[in-house]
């Protein structure tokens, strides 16, 4: 018995040791990003420069494709904070969930954004009754309803399915709405297909400017609440990778395709597309993206994405950012 007795005391310190007490820093703070969007390169270059060990934490960027899935992480205390499609964060709020704040925009994107067809499909009316490829629950499909409004359909007039737009190339569907790279990877693999449009069709980007439904960076409360400090450092020095992937985008996309694995060439290419937005930028650029959630909200609860419409500002911690 007194074996057995010291085995759980051992265990039970062990736990204990693994959990951090105000004041102390993490040994671990895993971000989840995707590998496959250059929206993350911040995040990437603040790892690989160094930035938030010089602050004595440690990141580990957890690779996760799909918005939902990279808040579901995040809610359920996998990782301690993301970069994430501000629709997979709405539906969160819908359901009163109050495990996270979000504090910024780092990245946005209109025109990376868009829908493929293939070769011998000319409009947007002549995808009535066709295949579409398109991730549910993304600014994607937000785009899509919208370029379908505006051609006179609805959703319920194509056959949207919820599959990769790789099926794109062995012409298994007849058209894919989807972000960047895989936008104009399904381009350059089917000669003949063509863009009909982009998120910068859309009403969305002709009253706000902005995507769909660009990305914020939520972070888990209880670190937040219980260790401001060690949030704070964490966020500084995120900052920092953001600046330098706004000041020196080649030096930035060095770093970042040692998890892209697409080139230096392409990476730096693909983040042209993007506006990256530093701490400085970020208060008038959050009061400018509050406009888009809102009618984000409005088009999932019309769609009965979410069942109720949550306001976003108040999970919205603007004091977390660091001050310029």
């Amino acid at each position: 018995m007194r074996r057995v007795a010291c085995v759980i005391v051992l265990a039970l310190a062990s736990i204990v040791d693994t959990v951090p007490t105000r004041g102390e820093a993490p040994i671990k703070l895993d971000h989840a990003a995707s590998t496959t969007w250059f929206g993350h390169v911040p995040l990437m270059a603040a790892i690989d420069r160094g930035y938030f060990k010089e602050s004595g934490l440690e990141v580990e960027l957890k690779p996760i494709v799909k918005s939902s899935d990279r808040m579901l992480a995040l809610t359920q205390g996998a990782v301690q904070w993301t970069n994430t499609g501000v629709l997979s964060v709405i539906v969160e709020m819908s359901k009163g969930n109050e495990s996270f704040y979000w504090f910024a925009n780092v990245d946005d994107s209109p025109g990376a954004e868009g829908l493929v067809v293939q070769p011998g499909i000319n409009g947007i009316k002549e995808l009535k009754g066709k295949k579409i490829a398109v991730t549910l629950n993304s600014g994607a499909e937000i785009t899509l309803y919208y370029l379908l409004k505006e051609a006179g359909l609805a959703l319920t007039d194509v056959r949207v399915v919820p599959m990769p737009s790789a099926a794109f190339t062995n012409k298994n569907i007849d058209a894919y709405c989807v972000w960047e790279p895989a936008f104009s990877d399904g381009q350059k693999a089917v000669p003949g297909s063509k863009v009909l449009a982009t998120d910068k069709d859309t009403p969305i980007y002709r009253k706000f400017k902005t995507a769909s439904a660009p990305d914020v960076v939520a972070i888990r409360r209880d670190l937040v609440d219980k260790q401001p400090e060690t949030a704070k450092k964490l966020i500084a020095a995120y900052f920092k990778g953001v600046k330098l992937t706004k000041d020196s985008p080649r030096e930035a996309a060095v770093s970042a395709d040692k998890w892209f694995k697409r080139g230096v060439e392409q990476v730096e290419a693909g983040m042209r597309k993007f506006a990256y937005f530093d701490a400085r930028q970020q208060r008038e650029h959050v009061d400018e993206l509050l406009g888009t959630i809102d009618l984000v909200i409005g088009w999932a609860y019309d769609t009965k994405n979410i069942d109720t419409k949550p306001d976003p500002r108040k999970w919205l911690r603007r004091d977390l950012v660091p001050a310029q």
